[in-house]
């Protein structure tokens, strides 16, 4: 016997109508999904007896808590209260933690009903879980934001501001998300699934859907079915092999081919999460009529305005940083003297730094070990840009021969750096989101342009820019990468994915380094960058460089880039 989220909702909200005491609006089933996917430890959409054993028996302990700490016996939890409450369930938080997440789960009286405690609880459980089992994996920075966007948000990203990190601060530069090790019993199913449902909430919330449908069942009349384009072969997407392979509560994984003739204009890729209105005759295609795309994120919240108000300047280049018929590295030293020269605030630099498709690599002519050269070359950029005082990014590439080749990809471990450069060079991972004086960046070196415009099909008369639409698909899918099945010869960790490639919010500048033609665009707000590579073949490419005003809390929807070049090295 397994309980589903829509039955899970029947049997709480009945035993909470046996407490009369408590307030209470009854379970919603958001909550429920969302107590289904955090017990769901074999990935099915429901739970097993075990598992709603435990999830029992965790609400029994907080029901003894709940009713310990309503000091006033009103059924309800005020901030005062809810704080002992958490204290006494053994959760240490801050005071900024602990009033954001009043703020999320209270009403507008900011008392707390006795479901949106559970939900809280059952959350913050489960996230100091993933915090203990990752012993060896990511610094207090990195389970600070997870935990603050896990515990406040629906799920997915939540918006992190500087404030929020401050006592986090490192000389101005701001992880927000990177990479964390995978969490532990996290099937492939699961996380595929768990990523349909999140966006497909999302979807059905802002479209203002109220029911949706499984994705073969036959309708005569127009219904909603959430799903993920996919291809109904090996061959690559195109109008008549599109299929919507629907998610697991709805349509418990099943598919139906999609018939998109009807549609005056599209864009799909596979992996896309879309709500597709239809009708389904026979219950073995469905005739779209239209299309629900997905939602972008929200940009940061602007923080304090900074000590220093002045503009600062970023510099952004991608290797390979040496041409291809050696290792002389000239495009990196003639790099080094424009920093030299112009003293940039912040350096971003992208992999790869030793490229692993370069001819000395392949044939095997280097006259040293992969991970010396690389070494040499990183001490080469810290060394060179220190007269300068410039703070270093440094991004690896699946393409670095002395890294780990997998997506996401963890930061360089660089031991030889010298003490004095500690507090200005930051190793980071790909992807990554990095708040830079008040400019939130999002960074990935995988080229993500390139595997996406392969596999991309559209009929679109309004935006007839294929970079341009891709864009905000990145932006509106939430991810770094939501390509999938992802690009041949991509080594990706599926697991690690959803949580880890996830946008949290949405930048202010998005990087994308790709091997199509340089550009800088502004896609729904966001300043989207490729700034190519500084080496193109034998010969010099290009690196950008963007000009940085801090933001105003009086213009929040004002991008802090004021300007961004693309130039030849």
């Amino acid at each position: 016997m397994e309980i589903s989220v829509t039955e899970l909702r029947t049997i709480l909200n009945r035993i909470m109508g046996k407490h009369k005491d408590l307030r209470s609006k009854g379970f919603s089933v958001e909550a429920c999904r969302s107590m289904v996917n955090l017990m769901d430890k074999d990935g099915n959409g429901k739970l097993g007896l075990l598992e709603f054993n435990v999830l029992w028996n965790r609400i029994r302990s907080y029901l003894a808590v709940f009713r310990k700490f309503d000091l006033d016996k009103s059924g309800s939890m005020s901030a005062y209260e809810m704080r002992l409450a958490l204290e006494a369930a053994g959760f240490k938080l801050s005071k900024r933690l602990h009033e954001l997440i009043v703020t999320r789960y209270a009403e507008p009286d900011l008392a707390l009903d006795f479901d949106s405690f559970v939900c809280c609880l059952v959350r913050l459980e489960t996230m100091f879980l993933l915090a203990l089992a990752r012993a060896h994996g990511p610094g207090p920075l990195a389970l600070a934001h997870e935990l603050l966007a896990f515990v406040t948000s629906g799920g997915g990203g939540g918006v992190v501001t500087s404030e929020l990190l401050g006592a986090f601060e490192h000389r101005g530069i701001y992880p927000l998300r990177g990479y964390l090790p995978p969490s532990p019993g996290v099937s492939r199913h699961a996380a595929l699934s768990w990523r349909i449902s999140e966006l497909g909430e999302i979807l059905r919330r802002h479209h203002g859907l109220q029911e949706l449908a499984p994705a073969a069942r036959p309708a005569q009349e127009p219904v909603a079915v959430l799903g993920q384009i996919g291809c109904d072969g090996n061959g690559k997407l195109n109008a008549k092999s599109v299929i919507l392979e629907g998610d697991r509560e709805h349509s418990a994984g099943g598919h139906v081919p999609l018939d998109l003739s009807e549609l005056r204009e599209y864009s799909l890729f596979p992996g896309q999460v879309v709500i597709v209105e239809g009708t389904n005759s026979t219950g073995k295609c469905l005739v779209a009529s239209r299309l629900y795309e997905g939602v972008p994120l929200p940009f940061p919240a602007p923080a304090e305005p900074p000590p220093d108000p002045e503009p600062r300047t970023v510099l952004v280049a991608c290797g390979p940083y040496t041409p291809s018929d050696g290792i002389g590295y000239e495009p990196l030293s003639d790099l080094l003297d424009v920093v030299a020269r112009d003293k940039p605030d912040v350096c971003i630099l992208f992999g790869p730094f030793l490229d692993a498709q370069h001819e000395e690599v392949e044939n095997c002519r280097l006259l040293g070990s992969f991970s010396d050269i690389f070494k040499l070359c990183l001490k080469t950029i810290i060394e060179g840009t220190r007269s300068a005082g410039s703070r270093l990014v440094l991004v690896p590439s699946q393409r670095d021969v002395a890294h780990d080749p997998v997506y996401p990809q963890p930061p360089f471990s660089y031991a030889e750096l010298p003490k004095e450069d500690k507090p200005r060079v930051h190793f980071v991972s790909d992807p990554c989101t990095l708040e830079i004086h008040g400019t939130v960046f999002g960074l990935t070196s995988t080229d993500l342009l390139f595997h996406m415009g392969a596999e991309e099909i559209s009929s679109s008369p309004g935006v007839a820019d294929r970079l341009t639409r891709i864009l905000r698909h990145v932006l509106t899918q939430r991810s770094y990468y939501p390509l999938f099945p992802p690009a041949e010869g991509l080594n990706v960790d599926v697991e690690a994915l959803c949580a880890r490639a996830a946008l949290p919010v949405t930048p202010h500048v998005l990087v994308l380094p790709s091997e199509l033609r340089f550009f800088v665009k502004e896609v729904l707000g966001c300043v989207c960058v490729n700034p190519g590579r500084l080496t193109k073949g034998r010969a010099g490419g290009t690196f950008g460089r963007l000009l940085l005003r801090p933001p105003e809390a009086a213009a929040p929807r004002r991008n802090p880039c004021v300007s961004a070049h693309v130039l030849r090295i």
